[in-house]
């Protein structure tokens, strides 16, 4: 049986003038050194957009949102491309972790602070909005919206409040026993 330890010390939380959080890390390893966690680098997109399908292609909350299953794949990563530029377009929101014996990603998880991401028109023709629609239709951009409306209410109904920090896009390339 294999586990995983993590040493996490955080130094400092706080905002800077714009209100985005910001986390510092002192240690971020397992006790035997084999895996660390960093900011993802925007050359890294592609890669976590990779995991993050791979990990996610068999959930059924997001064949609801792509019903025609040859779509499915495909519009996943569309998807995961997507929030990964939206949440990290003015700081790095989403971390990696990194295998240190082959400098492999093996998982990232995304921290998205209480406030959530700010979403200009801009954001959305850099993602490529139009392209989306194109290729799957509106429906599926809809059922997105509507599963996380549920998804936030479900999470604010329990919490009672509307103020959080959502880890969002959590995923992992390895299986840990």
């Amino acid at each position: 049986m294999r586990q995983l330890y993590f040493n996490i010390k955080v130094l400092r939380y706080g905002g800077n003038r714009k209100g985005h959080c910001k986390f510092y890390y002192f240690c971020v390893m397992d006790k035997r050194n084999n895996f660390s966690i960093r900011e993802i680098a925007q050359s890294e997109f592609d890669d976590v957009a990779h995991i993050m399908t791979d990990a996610f292609v068999t959930n059924p909350a997001y064949s609801l949102i792509f019903r025609n299953k040859e779509h499915l794949a495909e519009g996943l990563l569309w998807v995961f491309k997507a929030n990964l530029l939206i949440h990290n377009r003015n700081q790095a929101l989403t971390k990696v972790i990194i295998d240190n014996h082959s400098d492999k990603i093996i998982g990232t998880y995304t921290l998205v602070p209480p406030e959530g991401m700010k979403k200009s028109i801009s954001a959305y023709f850099s993602i490529g909005i139009p392209h989306f629609l194109y290729r799957f239709g509106v429906k599926p951009l809809l059922r997105m919206q509507d599963l996380d409306a549920c998804n936030k209410k479900a999470i604010v109904d329990s919490m009672e409040t509307s103020k959080f920090h959502y880890l969002s896009m959590v995923a992992s390339s390895i299986a840990v026993y």
